[in-house]
């Protein structure tokens, strides 16, 4: 698509693909088989298994391309952020005053993707798809998911489960994506169980591996190795250990063991699954990759997280620099992105730059994921309050907390 943002509303919709492909099963299944159509089973059943789907061909490569079915896919969506933490968690630690907020938004946030209590008529998912998604990214507790580590759960387990077959039945692709505990306002003990680090430890080995085990037979998924990961120690020696694993002598984290992005994919190989992997750069950028990322299937996907931050660092919206060059070489999407105004960037960039970066991305073909549905005053107003209310860029710099780019995101994918 070769079109600025301003004239996105007035373009046609396109049919989601996964819509097309659900027709064209229909189709053939009444001329080949002969089948009757109500004979198709529901598909709003939260409780089925991912075991239970019958594939197509799923998501594929074709050199730098992304293929869903067999056609160009460009996955675009929204984050969902409620699932990185454990129920059980969120209702004990909900008893404390300091923690009460964070902990009952939360647990909302799990109703309102599911479609439960306050919102079995604006569920997160429906808001998703009425906003102009095909693919749907969730962000997940790599300590609840090893099954080697002391916080392991299994019932955060069968909550991931359920969550992705809520997803998957709405005929969403999803992206499941191990996350640390770098949110400086989650309760500190559950910070202390899924401790921050920079890149994958042995934690995250036994998390990615669980989701092989999970999901590695949907070809409708995609497993991300780590979200946001940053160099523990010099930038071009973090790429090695990144890369490759060990334990550092220097930097933030001397003496802690590391387990390579490469053995991890191994790792998740062996076990048999087939997804796209997804595989980020080092804090936002690819500055200084060394290459050397290897998959015996050849099916990683490379991303990043071009955040504006404060307006002070200008090397955040060097977008060739970071990744576009990527994007030129390799199959690549923006697994999340957004940009409130509280955040401080637009006195320094300027109101107009998150629709440079919209057509930016368009102009290269890149997917993107938008944060979030689920956290306040990011995309959405407050899926509490104003379930249908996206955030709006306005006319002028603010920090006012309702200000952001859930509008210009939302008529950018409704576009397609």
């Amino acid at each position: 698509m070769k079109t600025s943002v301003q004239t996105l509303s007035k373009l046609p919709k396109r049919i989601p693909t996964g819509t097309w492909t659900l027709l064209l099963s229909l189709i053939l299944c009444i001329v080949l088989a002969g089948c009757k159509t109500d004979e198709v089973p529901p598909l709003e059943n939260e409780n089925i298994s991912s075991d239970t789907y019958q594939y197509n061909i799923g998501l594929s490569l074709n050199g730098k391309e992304i293929l869903l079915d067999g056609a160009p896919f460009y996955p675009r969506g929204y984050v969902f952020e409620s699932l990185l933490y454990k129920k059980e968690n969120l209702i004990e630690y909900a008893q404390y005053p300091e923690y009460e907020e964070f902990c009952t938004r939360q647990l909302a946030a799990q109703d309102y993707y599911f479609g439960k209590g306050d919102f079995t008529d604006n569920s997160g998912l429906d808001l998703a798809r009425a906003w102009g998604a095909n693919t749907i990214r969730l962000n997940l507790n790599q300590g609840a998911l090893d099954p080697q580590n002391q916080y392991y759960s299994e019932n955060y387990v069968q909550l991931v489960r359920r969550a992705v077959s809520a997803a998957r039945n709405k005929d969403f692709v999803v992206i499941l994506t191990i996350f640390v505990a770098a949110n400086k306002n989650i309760p500190q003990p559950m910070q202390d169980e899924n401790p921050n680090i920079p890149i994958n430890n042995p934690i995250s080995l036994g998390a990615c591996v669980k989701l092989a085990e999970l999901f590695g037979d949907d070809p409708y998924i995609m497993l991300e190795t780590l979200n946001e990961p940053w160099s523990p120690t010099r930038r071009d020696f973090g790429w090695e250990f990144y890369r490759d694993g060990g334990t550092p002598s220097a930097g933030c984290c001397p003496g802690v063991e590391f387990v390579g992005v490469n053995t991890i994919i191994q790792a998740m190989r062996d076990k048999g699954a087939k997804n796209l992997i997804i595989v980020q750069g080092l804090k936002t950028s690819f500055k200084g990759f060394p290459g050397g990322f290897v998959d015996p299937l050849d099916k990683i996907v490379y991303s990043v997280h071009p955040f504006f931050g404060d307006g002070s660092d200008p090397e955040r919206i060097d977008w060739d620099g970071n990744f576009g060059f990527m994007a030129e070489q390799y199959p690549f999407l923006i697994t999340a992105w957004g940009a409130p105004l509280a955040h401080g960037w637009c006195d320094e960039f300027g109101l107009n730059k998150p629709i440079e970066f919209l057509n930016y991305i368009d102009s290269k073909n890149i997917g993107m994921m938008a944060y979030a549905l689920d956290v306040p005053f990011t995309t959405i107003r407050d899926f509490r309050t104003d379930p249908i209310e996206p955030t709006v860029l306005g006319n002028q710099c603010s920090t006012w907390a309702g200000r952001g780019t859930g509008e210009i995101i939302r008529d950018y994918f409704l576009s397609f």
